[in-house]
C-alpha cells in the first residue's frame, strides 16, 4: 500500500511534537496551501458532535481532491462515534483523508484495531532501544563513522528500522529547539521513504545517518 492509496492514518503515541510534524508532511502532501484552510477540519473527542463529523466527511473538497479531517483525543470519543468511524474506514471516502489520533496504543482494544486494519498505524514516543541513545549521542557530536557501526550493529541484532527511527525521534527532541526540528525533518524524510517502499531500510538509515552527522558538524564549525 503506497501511500496515496492510505485513506486512514492512526497515530499512537505521547510524542506531541513528532505527531505535528508527521501531520504537516500530511497536510502539505495532500492539502493546497491556498486552499488548505478550507480542506482541514480538526475534531477532539472528548467534544465531538458526530453529526458534525458525518457532514464533513460527505462535504466536497474545494479547489482540490481532498479533504483532511483529524480526530484528536479519540480514546475519548463516544460509542456512538466509535462505531461510526469503524464502520466507515473500511470503505472511506477517497477524497477524505482520516488522522485518527491516540494518547497509547493497544491493539486489544475493537476501535484501534479495526481502523489498523483499514489504513497505517503509526506509533510515536515508545521508549527505544538503549543501543539507541548511544547512536544519537554519536550523532549529536558529528561522529558518521561511530554511528554508521552502530546502526549496522542494530540491524544485524534484529532491530526493526521504526524502533530505531522512533529512539532517534526521542533523543532528538531533547536537542536545542532549532536543531531538533532540522533533525525531525530528516527523520520524517527517512520514515517516509521506507514505508513507501523508496529505498531499502538500511540505505535509507545510512543517508540519515550521514544528514544528522552533516548538521552536527555544521553546528559545531559554526
Amino acid at each position: 500500500m503506497v501511500a496515496g492509496d492510505i485513506l486512514v492514518y492512526v497515530f499512537a503515541g505521547e510524542d506531541s511534537a513528532a505527531k505535528t510534524l508527521r501531520l504537516n508532511q500530511l497536510k502539505e502532501t495532500f492539502l493546497p496551501s491556498d486552499t488548505r484552510e478550507f480542506n482541514l477540519d480538526v475534531f477532539y473527542g472528548n467534544d465531538m458532535d458526530l453529526r458534525s463529523l458525518q457532514e464533513r466527511i460527505l462535504s466536497i473538497p474545494v479547489s482540490a481532491s481532498r479533504r483532511m479531517i483529524v480526530l484528536k483525543n479519540a480514546g475519548a470519543l463516544s460509542s456512538a462515534a466509535k462505531k461510526f468511524i469503524s464502520a466507515y474506514a473500511p470503505a472511506a471516502n477517497k477524497s477524505i483523508l482520516l488522522v485518527v489520533d491516540f494518547e497509547r496504543f493497544d491493539p486489544k482494544d475493537p476501535f484501534q484495531s479495526s481502523l489498523c486494519r483499514a489504513g497505517r498505524l503509526i506509533r510515536f514516543g515508545e521508549t527505544p532501544h538503549a543501543d539507541v541513545f548511544v547512536l544519537a549521542g554519536q550523532l549529536r557530536s558529528g561522529r558518521a563513522a561511530d554511528a554508521l557501526r552502530g546502526l549496522h550493529s542494530l540491524m544485524e541484532s534484529g532491530e526493526k528500522p521504526e524502533r530505531i527511527l522512533g529512539g532517534l525521534r526521542y533523543s532528538c527532541a531533547k536537542w536545542e529547539k532549532g536543531r531538533s526540528a532540522a533533525a525531525f525533518k530528516e527523520i520524517l524524510r527517512c520514515d517516509l521513504q521506507i514505508k513507501t517502499g523508496r529505498l531499502k531500510p538500511l540505505f535509507a538509515l545510512e543517508r540519515l545517518i550521514a544528514a544528522l552527522a552533516r548538521q552536527a558538524r555544521a553546528v559545531g564549525s559554526g
